[in-house]
């Protein structure tokens, strides 16, 4: 009987310690610890276009890169082709209370039902190692629709104009 409750009562904890784990959130773009990077993931399907970028976020500055994916039938996932470093973009104050906007915006319950689906991976890191991760999946396509916040392929598009 004691082994029972005991077995639960690890159970019941190492639960605890991994739902802990799994609601980690990260940093806004505006309180990043200038020793810490965000990381993200953007790729965006809809009907007629699929691309991803990766961003690296350093306190005001941001490097931005273009993957290209393809379809691989033995994984049954995307795999990365390809990537070619677009370069990087100083942020402006302004620059960031907009990206802490879509922050905001992303965290925020919202109405979907649009064909493209924007998924959206962002990573904390400190030293190298994960520290935070929080995923979201948009497809409200209210990012094109507002000028309160920046939107990451705007950012990117900053850099392929200079290209």
């Amino acid at each position: 009987m004691r082994t029972r409750h005991f077995v639960s009562f690890i159970l019941i904890t190492a639960g605890h310690c991994l739902c802990a784990h799994a609601t980690d959130t990260i940093a806004t773009f505006s309180s990043l610890p200038t020793s810490d990077s965000l990381e993200i993931r953007f790729t965006s399907r809809g009907c007629f276009h699929f691309y991803t970028y990766d961003f690296v976020f350093r306190h005001a500055s941001v490097s931005v890169a273009s993957v290209t994916q393809q379809w691989s039938k033995k994984k049954q996932q995307y795999i990365e082709t390809s990537r070619e470093m677009l370069g990087q973009v100083q942020l402006t104050d302004a620059d960031i209370k907009r990206l802490d906007e879509l922050l905001r915006f992303y965290r925020s319950k919202r109405d979907n039902g649009c064909t493209t689906v924007d998924t959206i991976t962002f990573s904390q890191l400190r030293d190298g190692k994960t520290i935070a991760t929080e995923q979201f999946v948009d497809g409200s396509c209210s990012t094109d629709t507002t000028n309160s916040f920046a939107t990451l392929p705007e950012i990117a598009r900053r850099l392929e104009k200079k290209n």
